[in-house]
């Protein structure tokens, strides 16, 4: 072989060599994304090489065998009313397999919402004081007083759902901490955080293991995720500390609860709200 064969060689393989060590640095420091589930213990989430991208909400989602509306709306952060709203699907809210539902409003939806706010009458308030009736009766044709409805009013007292050591705290805006995680033994009695509707229980939402979801109203839900075995079944009214399930390791590295608390349709800090 002629010398300018080998230099062109040498030149070829110190290439390849250098390309190799650049890929080699390239692999080591960027992030392995890996889809959010949002259940992690503190220990697998403090890790420096496991980085966690939030995966974009799709247009829309095919109903799998086990899944309920409520289950769905948990799992892409909506409102149940919500997502039935865009759906065209109201009480008691059935879905099917292989349905197709929208994960966002329409343009009909969103055109109606729009105009409802810009048509909505401006109030007039009136700088006059009002006179009263000497019996302390309203004067005729004053409005009636706005009845609260019942869904919207507030958890009056919430529970630890078991008793253990806090593994992970919630972090607003990151998804693998959107409750807490507590570390317990294998089959530790999981009770209802308040009273209310089983609304899921099951194992089709991957990264949950065996999850029951409790809805307190019509703004608050509660989920209790990694369990061992549930105790409960859907649509099953439940007590404030009623058992629900036995604690374990489903789709977790270890034995461990993770509890969430959801005010419409969005995660809060569990710690702000129970004892």
């Amino acid at each position: 072989m002629s010398g300018y064969s080998l230099f062109h060689l040498g030149i070829r393989l110190a290439l390849v060599l250098a390309l190799a060590a650049w890929l080699a640095g390239c692999a080591a420091t960027s992030p392995a994304w890996v889809e959010d589930r949002g259940l992690h213990s503190g220990q697998a989430s403090s890790r420096k090489s496991t980085h966690r991208k939030t995966i974009r909400r799709p247009a829309r989602h095919t109903v799998r065998k086990g899944e309920t509306l409520y289950a769905i709306a948990f799992r892409y952060g909506l409102r149940f009313q919500d997502l039935a709203r865009w759906n065209g699907i109201r009480k008691p809210y059935v879905i099917y397999p292989g349905q197709h539902l929208r994960l966002k409003p329409g343009r009909k939806t969103a055109r109606k919402t729009a105009s409802a706010k810009q048509n909505r009458p401006a109030i007039k308030v009136s700088t006059r004081k009002t006179a009263t009736s000497t019996a302390g009766k309203a004067p005729a044709g004053s409005r009636k007083p706005v009845k609260k409805t019942p869904g919207a009013q507030p958890v009056k007292s919430w529970r630890w759902p078991l008793r253990g050591r806090l593994l992970s705290s919630f972090k607003a805006g990151d998804p693998a901490r959107q409750g807490i995680n507590i570390a317990v033994k294998a089959g530790t009695p999981v009770r209802a955080a308040a009273a209310g509707k089983v609304v899921y229980s099951g194992n089709g939402l991957r990264g949950f293991g065996e999850l029951v979801i409790i809805k307190h109203n019509e703004r608050w839900l509660t989920a209790y995720a990694h369990n061992r075995e549930r105790k409960v079944r859907e649509g099953q009214q439940v007590k404030a500390g009623q058992v629900i399930a036995e604690a374990g390791n489903t789709e977790a590295p270890q034995t461990m609860l993770h509890f969430e608390i959801r005010k419409d349709g969005k995660p809060v800090d569990p710690l702000k709200y129970l004892p």
